[in-house]
């Protein structure tokens, strides 16, 4: 099940990036795509601004089978020129449009990972949650039996997990 889900988040990330964003990701290789991803370092970017210290972490539920949830992890500056992006902005971006980008883009991702594997079964997905979060914190939402897939653009690193939960049979 892993196999098939790893490819088709590589296959929808790659597309809605993209598509919707217009940023072309490379997959980074990273063993068995579990595991701590190459973001999770604790150390910051060298030669980091104030605003690299901070990452974007977009968040969405989706029950069916399986169930879990999907968490898309990426620096706050690329969060600002994907905002632009999607919206077609030149100028400047607040923080709730970030936010609101990271909402749907995990949204997108998540909807057409499941419309991928499965085009017959339900799948139901919560409401999309985005923060940002201190760099060093980004660890934390990562456990080593989930699912990882590190992408890299420009120079920033951008990863994507996938939490199962386990359902217990009776």
């Amino acid at each position: 099940m892993h196999e098939e889900i790893r490819g088709a988040v590589v296959a929808a990330a790659l597309n809605i990036f993209e598509t919707m964003f217009f940023i072309f990701l490379d997959p980074l290789e990273s063993g068995s795509m579990t595991g701590p991803p190459v973001m999770a370092t604790t150390d910051p970017p060298p030669e980091s601004s104030a605003s690299d210290s901070w990452i974007i972490k977009s968040e969405i539920s989706f029950s069916g089978m399986p169930s879990g949830r999907l968490l898309i992890l990426f620096p706050y500056d690329l969060g600002q020129l994907m905002t632009k992006n999607f919206l077609g902005f030149e100028d400047e971006v607040n923080e709730a449009q970030i936010f609101d980008m990271g909402s749907e883009l995990s949204n997108m991702v998540c909807g057409n990972v499941f419309s991928l594997l499965d085009k017959k079964s339900v799948f139901s997905l919560g409401s999309p949650k985005t923060e940002k979060v201190p760099f060093e914190e980004k660890g934390k939402y990562i456990h080593p039996e989930d699912l990882v897939l590190d992408f890299s653009t420009e120079g920033n690193p951008v990863t994507i997990v996938v939490q199962l939960v386990q359902v217990q049979s009776s």
